[in-house]
């Protein structure tokens, strides 16, 4: 199951310490990705069970309705299996699955927006540093081969 809080954490950062913001970035962006790839496993995973009880579910029912004399159209057929027990829970473990992967596909998206606001960020700390002629970015700006 996704985390919705923890990634909001993982979103996070601080300012004032944006070296190690960068240090992170890249880690926490593979992680995601990494749960983005299993989330779509699940999905896959859990359309292939619910095909499978939808399949054993039509040839029971159809050959439970020709044995009780009724003539099994598809409608019937179709109507029985929705309100059946075992598709319901194929249907709910295939959609928690779907729900999931789409939450890990927002969230990396979230990341990328997360590495543009670092990069603002950065670009910020970089502008007062000229501003307030930090010694460390003088000596870059005199000595820029070195």
């Amino acid at each position: 199951m996704f985390n919705v809080e923890q990634t909001l954490s993982d979103l996070a950062f601080d300012r004032s310490n944006l070296d190690e913001v960068w240090s992170n970035q890249a880690i926490l962006f593979f992680q995601y990705a990494d749960k983005l790839t299993q989330s779509e496993r699940r999905v896959a995973k859990a359309k292939q069970v619910m095909e499978e009880v939808e399949a054993r579910l039509y040839n029971t029912i159809r050959a439970d309705l020709s044995l009780s004399g009724i003539r099994p159209t598809e409608s019937l057929i179709e109507s029985k299996m929705k309100n059946h027990e075992k598709m319901r829970a194929a249907r709910e473990v295939y959609d928690a699955a779907k729900s999931d992967c789409e939450k890990a596909k927002y969230a990396l998206e979230a990341f990328r927006h997360r590495r543009d606001m670092i990069v603002q960020a950065s670009k910020r700390e970089f502008l007062e540093l000229e501003k307030t002629g930090s010694s460390t970015f003088t000596a870059l700006k005199k000595h820029p081969q070195e």
